[in-house]
């Protein structure tokens, strides 16, 4: 270590250590009543500081009201988009099968099924194997579930008025206990409020950065190749299943030369479908090969294509179902305009010859991307697709590969149904939850001020 190494790490370390002694607490504080938007602002906000707030939103309809009963009778037969993993561990580093020993990071298998299959993956583990989360973002409160954002509100009034500004962003969660969000941080000011069960968080303040590693890592995605049994598949493989090649498989993928990209499954389409005679349920071969077309799904004008409404046609579903298809469909092509969290290039639903790459990620560090010389375009996001993500386990700490580790400072704090967690800009957080647990969460946007231009000035130093 030279001598410039050995004085930033001398630095490092008076940092965390003034830090802890002039500002940041052992524990996360709780108020047992609510806040004005002024002593929200005042006491938290401005500090940078998190803060559980008891009850917060005990008066919401949603908290006694949502759970897994509630959820079957109000909305059965709405198709839902599912993440499913084998381990719980969406978006996280893992190592590929026995013959892919390096690490990738690895985005979830997503499913579209009624909710009431997914509510069955949930009460029936032993016949559904993986592990099943609502987790979708970009707002999929709103965007997905309307129909229960009048239980909880599009925004939080108090964290409203104190921000000056509506949410950036409103999310529902439902899963498994086993289902895990890996440490990271989030370029937002995060209002998260439990409706049933509870969420266990481990926080990082920022200033334990130089302690927290990071790892490039080769873009990947979860497939589930036989029950119960889940290939990682690298980004940029080549795998397409003909029509007999469906017959019996949970997912169907198409990978374009790229990325990977999941269409609805073939099991999902079972349930639309009153035949299993003809190819996987009644669709044809070539309906199936709408879905794997640059330009069939969506014309540039953002209207449906000639071909998908032909698709959509020949589904022997009644009108409602098809309406509810349609919309899905129009979600996956509404988010992958954008950045998303399973999106690392052009693909059939963003018509590629037009569309640059989005961000692989849609809370990926935007900051971790500027300090590490990574670009938003796929041109600089790495010539291998690859991801910076955090590769350390809070959980099960490798402190002999990362020894800094033991420097951090981790901070834990149970949210409970009807208590609201005030989780900062710039914190790192771990989630895991109880089984079936139900949160929404609000992200503000934050201020790129001081607090943010001293964050870069230490993540600089980091990256050197």
């Amino acid at each position: 270590m030279s001598v410039l190494e050995q004085s930033i790490l001398k630095s490092f370390t008076l940092l965390s250590t003034d830090a802890k002694e002039l500002y940041l607490r052992s524990a996360v504080p709780v108020l047992d009543s609510p806040v004005s938007p002024l002593e929200f602002y005042r006491d938290w906000v401005a500090t940078n500081l998190p803060v559980l707030i008891k009850g917060a939103v005990n008066d919401w309809p949603a908290v006694g009201k949502w759970n897994v009963q509630f959820l079957r009778n109000y909305l059965g037969e709405k198709l839902v988009m599912v993440a499913v993993t084998p381990n719980g561990y969406a978006d996280a580093i893992t190592k590929g099968n026995m013959e892919q020993l390096s690490e990738y990071f690895v985005t979830p298998e997503e499913r579209v099924m009624p909710m009431s299959e997914f509510l069955n993956a949930l009460e029936n583990r032993d016949q559904y194997p993986g592990v099943f989360y609502i987790q979708r973002q970009n707002s999929n409160l709103t965007e997905d579930f309307p129909e229960l954002v009048p239980d909880v509100g599009r925004d939080v009034p108090w964290a409203t008025e104190a921000f000056g500004h509506e949410p950036e962003a409103a999310n529902i969660w439902i899963g498994d206990k086993r289902a895990i969000t890996s440490m990271h941080k989030d370029p937002f000011e995060n209002i998260y409020c439990v409706i049933s069960g509870y969420k266990d968080f481990i926080l990082h303040p920022p200033t334990d950065r130089p302690w927290i590693p990071y790892k490039k890592c080769p873009l990947a995605s979860y497939k589930e190749i036989s029950p119960g049994i889940f290939d990682v598949v690298p980004c940029g493989a080549v795998h397409c299943k003909t029509s007999n090649d469906l017959k019996g498989v949970n997912q169907k993928q198409t990978y374009s030369d790229d990325c990977v990209n999941n269409t609805a499954t073939a099991k999902d389409m079972k349930t639309l479908c009153n035949d299993s005679d003809e190819v996987t349920c009644g669709i044809a071969a070539e309906e199936l090969n709408l879905l794997n077309k640059n330009s069939d799904i969506e014309c540039h004008d953002g209207s449906f294509s000639d071909g998908f409404i032909n698709f959509l046609s020949r589904l022997k579903v009644d009108d409602n179902v098809k309406v509810q298809t349609k919309g899905l469909y129009e979600m996956y092509v509404n988010e992958h305009k954008v950045e998303t969290r399973n999106h690392g290039g052009p693909c059939h639903m963003c018509h590629k010859h037009v569309h640059k790459r989005a961000s692989t990620l849609s809370y990926i560090d935007h900051d971790d991307d500027k300090s590490q010389g990574i670009s938003k375009t796929s041109s600089d996001i790495s010539d291998a697709n690859t991801v910076p993500w955090i590769c350390i386990d809070p959980l099960s700490p490798d402190y002999a590969s990362y020894p800094l580790y033991r420097n951090a400072t981790p901070i834990k704090v149970r949210v409970e149904a009807g208590d609201a967690l005030y989780l900062p800009s710039l914190w790192f957080h771990h989630v895991q939850q109880s089984h079936a647990c139900i949160a929404v969460n609000y992200w503000y946007d934050m201020q790129y001020d001081l607090k943010y231009a001293y964050f870069q000035f230490l993540e600089s130093l980091v990256v050197k």
